[in-house]
């Protein structure tokens, strides 16, 4: 490939990058974040898939990316008993500007519970608290894969795991090899890629192809430090100017899976858009990709709300609305009105229409009515108690149900149990 071996370019690059290149590499890679534990996962299953082959596991942080990482939502229950999800604003954030472009900084003290779980205080303060320790790293992208790194480390869930970078990647041999490859018929680079995506649903968009100019699949940064649409003359521009280009998702894993690593681990998304890459680079540079796995869990904070099984508004709205119109006690479950009840209704019903007799009847089957609800004030109170509960959980749901809490949220041993399935299902 591009006039030397495909195991050539990976030792290269490998030596480039400061990774070994006598045992295989498994890599995985995010955006810069304090990731939930269905992307923390990919880096469980990595290190387990390089200790079991004998090899190195590293991760890419994608510093090219333009994520929001400055906000990390907390799970906090308020004064009326209702989960809600507090921001804590750690930092700020420059809109469009790649993360791997944007200082590491000092984080901002962490809001008031009251939390939901004393776990998350707990994580909270330990995001905090790795937020300050890598908080002189050159850029933010690289302070929060340290910190997201070294967190799962020390729950116990992966050993030790190199980490590299996009910006890293591209100041490599092969990556300038492959905008020479660009530049020379950047046609035919764009017109293969736009095959592929067109054949995978929803992996990238296309490229612009015009006779006089071709977009091309990496970022231009401007005099702000913003991404933009690159294009096939910005290549002769990066190369005199020092204009700079990064990769766009397509290219990016494309590097690593050419010049890294033998296995890729990918989330689901990745896993599809992934398609879509080796199909472009088997058209254009006419090799095979190192193959990919794909890593998710479901994994949600064990918050009361998931636990109980209490009924729904619903359920608690007819229990309530039944045992106010009808509330003498019943104990055979039967739905028919209560003796009392039943009584008043038959005179109601044998006094004549419009007769004094039957509203005299109506009057005084609704004074026996309030004398049982008086009766029976600690039972409605209970459903109206019940009715309250329901409305409140019902309020909390979509907070409880949640899997995108950041992995330091979670008690270190559900982290060391994702861990060990992971490891199970390599075993089977």
């Amino acid at each position: 490939m591009l006039g030397q071996t495909l195991g050539a370019w990976r030792g290269r690059t490998r030596a480039e990058l400061g990774l070994p290149d006598d045992r295989p590499i498994v890599a995985t890679g995010h955006q810069a974040a304090l990731w939930h534990p269905g992307i923390a996962v990919k880096i469980m299953l990595t290190d387990l898939l390089a200790d079991r082959c004998g090899g190195a596991a590293v991760h890419l942080v994608v510093d090219q990316d333009a994520n929001a990482f400055e906000t990390i939502e907390l799970p906090v229950r308020g004064t009326d008993g209702v989960l809600r999800a507090q921001p804590w604003r750690w930092t700020e954030r420059r809109e469009e500007v790649p993360t791997g472009r944007q200082p590491a900084r000092r984080p901002q003290p962490l809001a008031d519970g009251p939390f939901a779980l004393p776990q998350v205080g707990i994580g909270a303060e330990a995001a905090h608290a790795l937020l300050t320790r890598f908080a002189d790293a050159p850029s933010v992208a690289e302070q929060l894969g340290r910190a997201a790194l070294s967190g799962l480390r020390s729950c116990g869930a992966i050993d030790d795991v190199p980490m590299t970078s996009a910006t890293a990647m591209m100041d490599t041999a092969l990556a300038r090899r492959l905008l020479e490859e660009i530049e020379a018929d950047p046609w035919r680079c764009a017109e293969a890629y736009n095959r592929a995506v067109a054949s995978v649903e929803g992996s990238a968009p296309p490229l612009l192809v015009r006779d006089d100019r071709v977009e091309i699949p990496l970022w231009r940064l401007d005099a702000e430090g913003r991404r933009l649409r690159a294009y096939d003359d910005d290549l002769a521009r990066a190369r005199d100017e020092r204009l700079t280009l990064l990769p766009r998702a397509l290219l990016n894993t494309a590097l690593m899976r050419l010049g890294v690593c033998d296995l890729f681990v990918h989330g689901v998304g990745g896993g599809r858009y992934d398609q879509a890459t080796d199909r472009w680079i088997k058209a254009w540079l006419g090799v095979e990709l190192a193959p990919i796995a794909v890593a998710t869990a479901d994994v949600r904070l064990p918050l009361p709300e998931l636990a109980e099984s209490k009924p729904s508004v619903a359920a608690a709205r007819r229990a309530l609305r039944r045992s106010w119109w009808d509330p003498e006690p019943r104990r055979d479950g039967s739905a028919c009105p209560g003796p009392r009840k039943q009584a008043a209704l038959a005179a109601i019903a044998a006094a004549p229409r419009a007769s004094s007799t039957r509203r005299q009847a109506f009057r005084a089957m609704h004074g026996m009515l309030e004398a049982v609800r008086a009766e029976e004030q600690g039972r409605l109170r209970t459903l109206e108690d019940d009715l309250a509960m329901a409305h409140r959980r019902a309020r909390s749901m979509p907070v409880a149900q949640r899997r995108d809490w950041m992995f330091l949220l979670y008690e270190p041993q559900v982290l060391r149990d994702l861990r060990e399935a992971c490891r199970e299902r390599l075993a089977d």
